[in-house]
């Protein structure tokens, strides 16, 4: 298995609170890459884009040096965060010290290092070390919908009702999740998934239009679609998603190939019943 590649960046002035982290990586057999080296003047963007297409890993250290003036003060903006995504660049947070993860940042997964951080590093180290194996070569279609269903479950989907070849409009599942508001009141939601396993293409517009013309077909009112695939989806595609809310009022989500693993390397049991091969590697 060929060495994981990860970036690993921080405040300059953070370098010795990170010096434990780095070298644990090290000792792991990580390839290590950081952003301490550019020199003044430097297009600091170009450097980085440069590097992190090269990365596997993303890995951003949380310091109260990081910021400036309540926001970070390297352009972790959300077209760079976007490109890292569309490039298959897993991006984990590490949180050092007591802050407030920034609203951009917070749609990833942290590791919190504040108090046992050996520990805590080990496990992240063990994150890093499986999500970089996953692969779905080996996973049939039939396998990989086996998996999705399993998911769903783990994800707090309930009733969760896997379509028949009888009556399949393309939809694989129809499930329940119970959606909570911020005074208690809850509400049951329907969602219809889909989920596709492809080996080399990526998953397309037409794709995508083909599956909300399958949506018009389930009289089920005020439904949720929600779109599963280990694919990575196209800057076209993902623009189209973001443009469908606004115009129809359709609420589409998508969990990319990127997502699914990560929610994969969070679920032990999901790694053990699909991925045995990899954690053995």
């Amino acid at each position: 298995m060929r060495k994981a590649k990860i970036f690993l960046s921080y405040a300059m002035a953070d370098e010795k609170k990170v010096d434990f982290l780095r070298d644990k990586l090290v000792e792991n057999n990580f390839e290590i890459r950081n952003d301490s080296g550019i020199a003044p003047g430097t297009s600091w963007h170009d450097i980085i884009s440069y590097e992190l297409n090269a990365s596997d890993f993303l890995v951003i250290c949380l310091t109260k040096k990081l910021f400036r003036d309540g926001k970070l003060s390297f352009a972790y903006d959300d077209q760079f965060l976007e490109d890292a995504k569309k490039r298959d660049i897993a991006i984990i947070l590490v949180l050092l010290e007591d802050l407030i993860i920034p609203d951009n940042l917070k749609q990833f997964k942290y590791v919190d290092l504040r108090e046992n951080k050996y520990a805590e590093a080990d496990l992240l180290i063990e994150k890093i070390k499986f999500r970089s194996s996953i692969t779905f070569d080996n996973l049939s279609p039939k396998r990989f919908e086996d998996m999705i269903f399993d998911l769903l479950s783990k994800l707090n989907f309930l009733n969760i009702h896997k379509e028949t070849t009888k009556l399949d409009k393309g939809i694989d599942f129809i499930a329940n999740y119970i959606e909570q508001d911020p005074f208690g009141r809850k509400r049951k939601e329907t969602w219809l998934i889909e989920s596709k396993l492809y080996r080399q293409e990526r998953f397309s517009l037409s794709s995508l239009k083909d599956m909300l013309a399958r949506h018009k077909y389930v009289s089920i009112d005020d439904t949720k679609l929600l779109l599963i695939t280990n694919s990575l989806l196209t800057s076209v595609v993902r623009e189209y998603i973001g443009e469908l809310h606004q115009a129809n009022g359709i609420d589409l989500r998508v969990i990319d190939g990127n997502d699914l693993k990560d929610i994969i390397a969070d679920n032990k049991a999901i790694q053990i019943k699909y991925f045995a091969d990899e954690q053995l590697s």
